[in-house]
């Protein structure tokens, strides 16, 4: 694992742990100075909630090309041959966007390959967390969504770029690259493991992720949804253009990322709505009393 690597897995854990505060402080709508200690068995229960449900997310969205192909075949070889078109389409695809990066589209590429790593999206997560600690519930729900299909989006993305091993169109001559698979690793001259990373993209699955949850929280307008599937595509055809990835690869990125933010926005709901709609804001504000002041949590229940 390289340091920028080890680098963007700190800031998600920081981006993670302040996306899920509210849900870590458990406590009644008006704390008052002196409150009894039992009130701590009350804080466990949130976070319990919020890590079961991501580890049942996982499940979900693992298991469910498994039973798509059992309870629906023909959509499952449908999608199937879908793919194989797109993989069929690579070649020639690469040879028209490989020229746009020699007509100065190239800079602008990596200038978005820049912005869309962890290194800049991954605080987005922990600046929505901190908006929500002060007061915002929309923001505090915002973070936490974004963090659950960050992490959930980044694993699959990983897996599958571990399993099929495909290698960038930088990286081959070959015209519509190499699948080596897993067994690449085994091999008596391996090629470099990033070589080995094509499919799917990361950068087109993050964004595409962080595009949905954002275009899911702010509908107003039309406006959010639009920059934020706009920005989604325009990082898609960039990773094209840096000649890092195949058009399938973006393709099927894309895909992970909106598929995992569905399904982490629609689980989500369904708790909430279980739950009687509790979403559980977090506040901040200055305590006073008789003989004594400060700052109070407000957290509802």
């Amino acid at each position: 694992m390289s340091i920028i690597r080890l680098r963007d897995v700190c800031v998600l854990l920081v981006a993670c742990a302040t996306a899920l505060t509210p849900a870590v402080i458990h406590a009644q709508d008006d704390l008052s100075y002196g409150q009894d200690a039992s009130m701590a068995d009350a804080h466990g229960p949130g976070v319990r909630a919020e890590l079961s449900g991501f580890f049942n997310n996982l499940a979900v969205q693992g298991s469910y090309p498994f039973r798509l192909a059992w309870h629906e075949p023909g959509r499952a070889v449908l999608g199937a041959g879908v793919l194989a078109g797109l993989v069929m389409l690579d070649p020639a695809i690469h040879d028209a966007t490989h020229a746009d990066a020699s007509s100065g589209l190239g800079s602008w590429g990596e200038s978005m390959a820049q912005i869309g790593g962890g290194t800049y999206t991954l605080p987005l997560i922990a600046a929505f967390g901190v908006a929500g600690m002060l007061g915002s519930p929309r923001e505090s729900d915002t973070a936490i969504l974004l963090a659950e299909s960050a992490a959930s989006t980044g694993l699959w993305t990983s897996a599958l770029k571990e399993v099929s091993r495909r290698t960038r169109p930088r990286e081959t001559a070959e015209g519509d690259g190499d699948w080596t698979g897993p067994g690449a690793a085994f091999a008596e001259d391996p090629v470099g493991t990033h070589a080995l990373q094509s499919f799917p993209s990361g950068h087109s699955s993050g964004t595409w992720a962080v595009a949905t949850v954002l275009a899911h929280q702010y509908p107003s307008h039309h406006v959010v949804p639009v920059l934020a599937y706009g920005g989604a595509a325009a990082m898609s055809y960039s990773r094209m253009v840096v000649n890092a990835h195949w058009f399938s690869d973006v393709v099927v990125g894309a895909l992970i990322g909106y598929g995992c933010a569905r399904q982490t926005i629609g689980a989500r709901e369904a708790r909430e709505t279980a739950s009687g709609g509790n979403s559980h804001p977090l506040r901040v504000y200055l305590d006073m009393g008789n003989g004594y002041h400060g700052v109070g949590l407000s957290y509802g229940l």
